[in-house]
């Protein structure tokens, strides 16, 4: 079977569905990774057939980081999303003429609307829990505290309709007009019309973390991790291989695909924290940008 799989999100964000098609091909099947270009080399590296898309979403991060408003921050994020998303559905498009089975992550797009003009079957995948439930509230929200079944169901359903009338929806929708396709009015109404298809969602955590809501029906599923092995040939740098074996192990520090405005300001409170803490420590740069400095923890620090 030929297997698409879609995604728009950082590297880290990629690296699951990479490992996930992976372990489809291994299965047998001919997997596509449809993904932002900047990452397609990456992905051809591990076997895995890789579709590019006109979407960069370090520019969408960088931008986010601009504002300490986070009104200001969505505006923004949508203005950035709302130009590269229209060009990325055009591409996701184009890859989705020859596969037989459509497989859309958290930050991919189109798959209900192309399953729907090409008749072929369709499922989400997804990193974190993401439809509504009464065991605990959105995960999205800054604080974590629950105030009851009722109120957790009500920070899902709050958070998903801002985000469908900020960003999903609008885009969504103007891609269904263009291929004649009735509007959503809803995150819920789309998928009221996924379960309607029988589409199955999956979710690659571990259940040992978070057992599925007892309120989610059977089309949900908690798989497990989806994780990424490196390539069989690779091996760590050599002054990689030295700093580990020169002292006690490091903590390592990194933020993944946050971006930060003033990314030498946060590395020297990084450097500052493993002083006062008397740690080694091993920076991840990403796409915060962090960078060894001097200073007098400067010989316990590598930054790769």
């Amino acid at each position: 079977m030929k297997i698409l799989i879609s995604t728009l999100g950082s590297r880290g964000d990629t690296q699951p569905y990479l490992a996930l098609a992976i372990g489809l091909q291994q299965a047998g099947h001919r997997v596509t990774l449809v993904a932002p270009h900047s990452f397609i080399e990456w992905i051809q590296s591990y076997g895995v057939n890789a579709h590019p898309v006109r979407f960069n979403p370090h520019a969408v991060m960088q931008t986010i980081s601009k504002s300490k408003n986070p009104f200001q921050a969505m505006r923004l994020m949508r203005e950035v999303v709302n130009t590269g998303v229209v060009e990325a559905q055009e591409d996701c498009w184009q890859a989705a003429q020859a596969t037989d089975f459509l497989l859309q992550t958290g930050t991919g797009m189109n798959a209900l609307e192309i399953a729907s003009q090409r008749g072929i079957p369709v499922a989400f995948a997804y990193l974190v829990p993401m439809p509504p439930t009464r065991a605990f509230p959105m995960f999205w929200l800054p604080f974590r505290f629950s105030l009851g079944a009722n109120y957790n169901y009500l920070t899902h359903t709050l958070v998903q309709r801002l985000l469908w009338n900020s960003m999903g929806g609008p885009t969504t929708n103007r891609w269904r007009t263009r291929l004649g396709l009735p509007v959503w009015h809803s995150e819920a109404e789309m998928h009221t019309y996924a379960r309607s298809l029988g589409t199955p969602s999956l979710y690659g955590y571990s259940p040992s973390v978070i057992l599925k809501p007892s309120d989610w029906d059977e089309y949900h599923h908690v798989t497990g991790y989806w994780f990424l092995e490196a390539p069989p040939a690779w091996q760590p740098p050599a002054d990689l291989l030295h700093f580990l074996e020169s002292g006690a192990p490091p903590v390592y520090v990194g933020f993944g695909s946050v971006s930060y405005e003033h990314p030498e300001q946060q590395t020297r409170l990084i450097l500052r924290a493993l002083e006062l803490t008397g740690q080694r420590g091993v920076l991840l740069t990403g796409w915060g940008g962090l960078t060894r400095l001097s200073a007098p923890t400067a010989e316990c620090i590598f930054c790769g």
